[in-house]
């Protein structure tokens, strides 16, 4: 029989006894010692198993606690059922951390729960809002994670397409509209409309219609200055740009562009002013 049954088992013949509470009904020495022996047997292999697998020192520390465990709960110490509600509590913790690929912070979790049992808040939260942000923030990174986990094959499909130009660096561009005269340089400062967006076609940025963006060639990310250094004014491109060329070397934008996320760019270049490079002192000589 499994541990499973066999303690289904057990709750069962105590509920039919009729034992009002714990230790109700009398157990001659031999009963108790062999239901003692009978129940541990049923760990048995659990045991052997631990030590087969993490060698008899692990072991031994490990029957220290449960040594200690029993002790504690014998006497009914509230330290214990502290303790194992504690144990409870991680356990869940860990399954919000696997669901949703995140880390909570264990001290800070125990520092709002120790201001709740002293009657205090934690927080603004209600148990409805603390709810609702924790769908919220589930949905969210599960949104993420599909961005971050469908990048690299979006882009060898937008590499496949007619049109679609894939540079040296891993750039992937299209030409909208071709522009004329000039392209910018490195050390340039542009005037531009633009709309960044994720593989799924959330917008995370844009400029205000009738408001362009200038910005200084050099101080964008990779993709995005590599891509305006094709581009002639006039133009208007779309960039697919890799996180590698992205926002991965700035660790992303947390709440915002996670990494390893690819991001789309609509692009017109509207104006450009050529900036001279900077002289070293080897060259002015």
């Amino acid at each position: 029989m499994s541990l499973g049954r066999t303690l289904v088992a057990l709750l069962l013949l105590v509920a039919c006894c009729g034992a009002g509470n714990a230790g109700g009904r009398t157990l001659t020495r031999m009963e108790s010692d062999s239901l003692s022996a009978a129940l541990a047997t049923i760990w048995g292999d659990y045991i052997k198993n631990k030590v087969a697998k993490e060698g008899a020192e692990v072991n031994a520390e490990y029957m220290r606690g449960v040594e200690e465990a029993m002790k504690l709960a014998e006497n009914n110490d509230a330290y214990f059922r502290g303790l194992a509600e504690g144990i409870t509590m991680n356990n869940r913790l860990e399954q919000v951390e696997e669901l949703g690929g995140v880390s909570v912070d264990r001290s800070r979790f125990v520092h709002y729960l120790s201001r709740i049992a002293k009657g205090r808040p934690a927080g603004n939260y209600t148990a409805a809002s603390a709810d609702a942000f924790i769908t919220f923030l589930m949905t969210k990174l599960t949104r993420e994670a599909k961005i971050v986990d469908g990048s690299a094959a979006f882009l060898e499909e937008q590499a496949k397409r007619e049109g679609v130009v894939k540079t040296p660096s891993g750039l992937l561009f299209e030409v909208i509209t071709e522009g004329e005269g000039e392209k910018p340089g490195p050390n340039d400062k542009v005037l531009v409309n633009y709309q960044g967006a994720f593989i799924d076609g959330q917008v995370f940025n844009r400029s205000e219609e009738g408001r362009p963006m200038a910005f200084d060639v050099a101080k964008t990310i990779k993709g995005f200055s590599e891509g305006l250094q094709m581009m002639k004014k006039g133009g208007r491109y779309r960039l697919y740009i890799p996180s590698s060329l992205g926002y991965d070397a700035e660790g992303g934008i947390p709440g915002t562009i996670p990494v390893g996320a690819a991001t789309i760019f609509d692009v017109e270049l509207l104006d450009l002013r050529h900036v001279d490079a900077p002289h070293t002192e080897e060259q002015k000589k």
